[in-house]
């Protein structure tokens, strides 16, 4: 379809389903670090910083090659997922242990509750309903403070609703003071 954008990274990743090929035939297998010129100890900053530097240089030389190649390895690098996906196969073939799975954000924040309810010590209960009746009066003080009543303005000032006109100008078209042209309606 048309405005799809697929990557060298994506049919990579999808390769990864089919059966198992020999590293030295695998010839379409692209080092992404080598395309940016970066090891495979990179943060996300350093993959940020390197990737507008050359993208500012591959545009500018019309290289379209190195671009694409650059746009694809920058999609796969900065994809926490995708980057660990590609660095089980990079460390593969290059003989190192594949890197530890990846802690989902849950996982770390129940381990942090598991932490905080072990050390926390539970409150005591006449101190939490003091804190409660203070939270409840300062509440009421707030509301009490901000509510203001409002009076009509409708009617309490005179007001002259229209302009007299003819008054004014006396049937002439020119303001006798302020030498303007009388209004045209």
């Amino acid at each position: 379809p048309a405005g799809v954008y697929l990557s060298q990274a994506s049919a990579i990743l999808s390769c990864s389903s089919s059966p198992k090929r020999s590293h030295a035939s695998d010839v379409e297998f692209v080092d992404h670090y080598a395309v940016m010129e970066l090891d495979n100890w990179a943060t996300s900053e350093e993959i940020k910083a390197v990737y507008r530097r050359l993208r500012g240089e591959y545009f500018g030389s019309n290289n379209v090659i190195k671009y694409r190649a650059l746009q694809a390895a920058f999609d796969v690098l900065a994809d926490r997922d995708a980057r660990w996906a590609y660095d089980k196969i990079w460390r593969a073939r290059k003989g190192l242990p594949i890197p530890p799975p990846l802690k989902s954000q849950d996982s770390v924040q129940k381990a942090r509750d598991r932490v905080n309810v072990s050390v926390a010590e539970p409150p005591a209960p006449a101190l939490v309903e003091v804190e409660m009746e203070v939270e409840v009066k300062e509440a009421e003080a707030e509301t009490e403070a901000v509510t203001v009543v409002y009076g009509p303005l409708i009617g309490t000032r005179p007001y002259h609703s229209y302009i007299p006109l003819l008054e004014v100008y006396d049937g002439r078209d020119v303001h006798p003071k302020l030498k303007c042209g009388r209004p045209k309606y």
